[in-house]
């Protein structure tokens, strides 16, 4: 049974659907025995409800309750928003900041983004015990030089 049969339902239960509509809902629930079963649970509920249902007394005259609200309503939606005791240079001062933040963190990835490409860790072939290497790269300039050396240089023999 879909939601629109099950709306339906409700409807002729509480005498609302047309005559056309209801001839239509008494021949389903002639021929469904689902629909039987929904109309009787319906019923079951809506007498609980109404017997069950708990009266609440207002010290008012409805009439002068819902004035009441009908008041409130109305001078919220004359009340202006209230306003800022912020001076204009301190609203100033934020949207600064925030513009200022927003510049930073892009400079931060374009610097990412373009020269953090250069310092890749590049696996350089080990130059042995006996020699050592410095590496020195200038990104600036461009280029990389690397100075080898003996680790253990030559004694130089003193000839006095």
């Amino acid at each position: 049974m879909n939601e629109e049969t099950k709306f339906k339902l409700q409807a002729h239960l509480d005498g609302e659907p047309s005559k056309g509509e209801a001839r239509e809902l008494s021949e389903l629930l002639s021929k469904d025995a689902e629909s039987q079963s929904l109309l009787a649970e319906l019923s079951f509920t809506k007498a609980a409800l109404r017997g069950n249902e708990i009266e609440l007394k207002l010290p008012e005259t409805r009439e002068f309750y819902w004035s009441k609200i009908q008041r409130d309503i109305e001078r919220g939606s004359r009340e202006t928003a209230p306003r800022s005791n912020a001076k204009w240079w301190t609203q100033a001062y934020v949207q600064f900041a925030g513009v200022f933040a927003g510049g930073c963190v892009l400079v931060m990835i374009s610097f990412i983004a373009f020269h953090g490409q250069a310092y890749s860790t590049d696996e350089v072939e080990g130059t042995g015990e006996e020699m050592g290497s410095i590496t020195y790269h200038s990104e600036k300039e461009g280029m990389t030089v690397v100075y080898l050396f003996d680790r253990e240089p030559e004694k130089v023999v003193d000839s006095n």
